[in-house]
């Protein structure tokens, strides 16, 4: 049992009791040696489609979904709010090369690039669906504009990847009804603006624009995805530049899966993980489609349980919004997700299914609400993947789908998160996030030790979220660095112990799960945050658990 010190108690009004043990934690492991980077792959596009479309979406695929939409009425709605949005985009001004005027000092075309995959995928999609050369009229006229523009900014790659998986999947859905006029130009364009300066970074990895070739978060998944569209979208009239980026592009991707390891959780926090996670779909099943395989890398370690993590951090109480344990730097929402249908069906998982319904659905709702009964997809958010939705929909399981799921779940990544609830499928069911971790991360935050806590569709402790990227010295991570003086950031703004107005260490801050077990009637969760806490207390753990699940009780054990 903890002993009653600088105990922190939060009541739902009822009935609460402590009950809380730890164990020793475990021996630090030993350094291991760096692994080797994967070989090249040889003769990838041995087996690639000849004909377009065959990215995402052939024309299978098509047949599949325009047979299903006559019975299943939620796709038949996603297909008309589709429709409804392209009509939108008709009027709407064409994309100029602008810089987002929120970064003054450099170029940053990301803004840009979200809207460009937003309309040219909505219009294409909408085309296909329809026939209507209006949407292919238009469609052209954005990827046109697009491929004119000076750069598609490779100094922030993320800004010329999007860009690029937008004019790739234009370019391959649009192809047929293109004249060969448009496919040179835009072809010209793909080549020259994303994948000879992709060529450069995956050729010089360690000469500054190529680091996201070899780091282990979501820029790995999103650049590698917009090279490897770019190049299968182009890949007859270049197959030689085409194979090499490809293959660079299956061997870099190894190194942004290994956060997956060992349970599908991700470190940056569920909006990171939509983020990452989608386009390492994107990139996947643009390599099924177009080449027939992914080349194993679908199985990495992990991948085929990450479904489950955004499904245990959504709130229960959907209805009045999506609402994530929103550790790190991430907004509370989740939006629309089309990567979970991919998720479903590539790992044969109905409650992934149901669950990417209920969220969309949920959505829809609300984003009809706030535009006076109409929906209109968001260029900015993971809605600009919409026609995803559509082209992975699956149809398959309900609500007792999650039934079978356990209401509880440590994860193993270096996030150190847990979650806990009294119920699935109840918007008033009890749920408590909690996370241990460390806060030298990516994106991460002074935050060992918190925890959000709902109950009866009411949220009585929620964390506020990132901060402006634009502030001065926000990405400063290291220890007194500037990102430490912002309130959200620190851990004064944080659901966790302060110590003397003092804040939680940055550097060796891991903080381990002592304990955790979870009962049909008990569940309980203990973190060791000594290390986050050096020279401020000599030992501090933190327990959660929910008795009976009726109660939830945070209690805390400071020595010295």
């Amino acid at each position: 049992m903890f002993k009653r010190i600088g105990s922190m108690v939060f009541c739902l009004s009822l009935t609460l009791l402590v009950a809380c043990s730890g164990t020793e934690g475990a021996q630090p492991s030993k350094k291991k040696a760096k692994p080797r980077p994967a070989p090249l792959r040889r003769n990838v596009l041995a087996n690639i489609r000849k004909e377009h479309p065959r990215l995402l979406f052939t024309n299978a695929d098509q047949r599949r979904i325009e047979k299903l939409a006559k019975s299943d009425k939620f796709l038949a709605e996603l297909i008309t709010q589709l429709k409804n949005n392209a009509e939108r985009m008709l009027t709407e001004r064409v994309l100029e090369y602008k810089s987002d005027p929120s970064y003054k000092k450099r170029l940053m075309l990301l803004g840009k690039s979200r809207t460009c995959l937003a309309r040219v995928s909505v219009l294409a999609m909408a085309y296909r669906l329809t026939g209507d050369k209006r949407f292919f009229e238009r469609g052209r006229k954005e990827m046109l504009a697009v491929a004119a523009f000076k750069t598609w900014n490779p100094d922030h790659f993320l800004d010329l990847s999007e860009m690029c998986a937008g004019m790739a999947i234009g370019y391959d859905w649009f192809y047929d009804a293109l004249s060969k006029a448009d496919r040179t130009t835009i072809r010209n364009a793909i080549i020259a603006k994303a994948l000879k300066p992709g060529m450069k970074a995956y050729d010089h990895p360690k000469k500054g624009k190529g680091w996201w070739t070899r780091c282990h978060h979501n820029w790995n998944m999103v650049c590698n995805a917009g090279q490897t569209l770019g190049a299968l979208a182009i890949a007859e009239d270049e197959p030689d530049l085409a194979e090499k980026v490809v293959s660079h592009a299956i061997r870099s991707v190894q190194n942004g899966m290994t956060p997956y390891k060992p349970d599908g959780s991700w470190h940056e926090g569920p909006g990171y993980w939509t983020y990452g996670t989608s386009f390492a779909a994107v990139m996947f099943s643009a390599l099924d489609s177009a080449l027939g395989s992914d080349f194993g890398l679908a199985k990495s370690e992990g991948f085929a349980s990450t479904m489950y993590f955004p499904i245990y951090m959504i709130w229960p109480s959907i209805s009045t919004g999506i609402r994530s344990f929103n550790h790190a730097d991430c907004g509370t929402g989740m939006g629309i997700n089309p990567v979970m249908y991919w998720l479903a069906r590539k790992f044969d998982s109905p409650p992934c299914a149901w669950f990417a319904r209920k969220v969309q659905k949920s959505e829809i709702e609300r984003n009809k609400q706030r535009n006076k009964g109409k929906y209109k997809i968001r260029y900015y958010g993971y809605a600009r993947l919409y026609a995803l939705s559509i082209a992975w929909f699956d149809e398959r399981g309900d609500a007792s789908s999650t039934d079978k799921l356990p209401l509880d779940v440590s994860f193993s990544s270096k996030a150190g998160v847990m979650t806990m609830r009294s119920a699935w499928n109840d918007e008033h069911a009890i749920f408590v996030g909690f996370k241990g971790g460390q806060n030298n991360l990516g994106h991460g935050h002074m935050d060992v030790g918190t925890f959000v806590l709902s109950s009866d569709g009411v949220m009585w402790a929620i964390d506020l979220g990132g901060d402006s990227y634009t502030l001065p010295g926000y990405w400063d991570h290291k220890e007194g660095g500037r990102r430490w003086n912002y309130y959200r950031l620190a851990s004064k703004s944080h659901n966790t112990l302060v110590i003397g107005s003092k804040l939680q260490h940055v550097k060796n801050s891991t903080s381990k799960v002592l304990d955790f077990s979870s009962k049909p009637d008990h569940v309980h969760a203990v973190v060791d945050m000594s290390n986050a806490y050096r020279g401020q207390a000599k030992k501090v753990l933190r327990g959660v658990t929910m008795p009976g699940r009726k109660a939830v009780l945070i209690q805390d054990e400071i020595t010295n």
